[in-house]
């Protein structure tokens, strides 16, 4: 009788195998001899699970299309994290044999990594005012007052000054300029709203494209008046009076 069960045993065992082996891949086959197997993860490099993946999906997409939860995009960076046993469990304690892998489970799953901060302000790139950076900083644990973007801001505008002159040298040198006047908002911590500034941009003809841009915080005259006072061309405005004098009074030359 004991010998009876525990054949009974052995057999349950070998059907529980048989089993899980069919729930897996069908290439993977069992040992000769061996009634006690268990499941281990291979050691695979990162290359072979990418290629693991697009096979995966190929067959996947090929037989589940229209079906299901969509793929993770195959662009995505992979990254092969393994689930192993402990060496002590790949040995079989019944028929003192090391386990052989008859199969393998592998899950995908999105994962969100932060944006890195790094010393670059992308006011000028994005066209950012200061205290939304603050914001974005600040989000990022990163705590930056006021004071030091302006300051940055400063020592970068005098950096570039040199280049802005240069440029406003150039787009002065064409025979025809275009400009007009462009309302941005300004804050002031004197107001309690913002209050309007004013753009100007400076635009040279189709045949020398290149654009320079003043700042005035009134909508007046002197505004473009100093900034056009060395100029000896055409100018293309629209019919807002401030320009009148321009063309009512050109200078001799012009």
């Amino acid at each position: 009788m004991v010998d009876l069960t525990a054949q009974l045993d052995r057999t349950v065992r070998l059907l529980r195998q048989l089993l899980r082996a069919k729930a897996g891949r069908k290439s993977e086959q069992l040992s000769r001899g061996h009634i006690c197997h268990r499941s281990r993860l291979s050691n695979s490099g990162a290359g072979t699970s990418r290629t693991r993946r697009e096979k995966r999906r190929s067959t996947a997409t090929h037989e589940n299309k229209h079906r299901g939860r969509k793929l993770l995009p195959l662009h995505l960076k992979g990254e092969r994290i393994e689930h192993d046993l402990a060496e002590s469990d790949k040995h079989c304690l019944h028929c003192d044999q090391d386990l052989w892998r008859i199969g393998e489970e592998i899950s995908e799953r999105y994962e969100y990594i932060p944006a890195q901060m790094k010393v670059i302000v992308a006011k000028c790139a994005d066209h950012l005012p200061l205290h939304r950076q603050m914001k974005m900083f600040a989000r990022r644990g990163v705590e930056l007052s006021d004071q030091t973007l302006c300051g940055w801001t400063a020592q970068c505008a005098q950096l570039l000054e040199p280049l802005y002159q240069r440029l406003k040298r150039f787009v002065l040198a064409f025979k025809v300029v275009g400009t007009e006047d462009t309302p941005v908002k300004v804050l002031d911590r004197k107001l309690p709203q913002a209050r309007k500034g004013w753009i100007w941009p400076y635009v040279g003809d189709r045949d020398h494209l290149a654009a320079v841009y003043d700042y005035t915080a009134m909508r007046e005259r002197s505004g473009p008046e100093e900034f056009l006072k060395s100029y000896r061309g055409h100018l293309q405005a629209d019919a807002y009076t401030i320009y009148d004098v321009f063309f009512t009074k050109p200078e001799p030359g012009t």
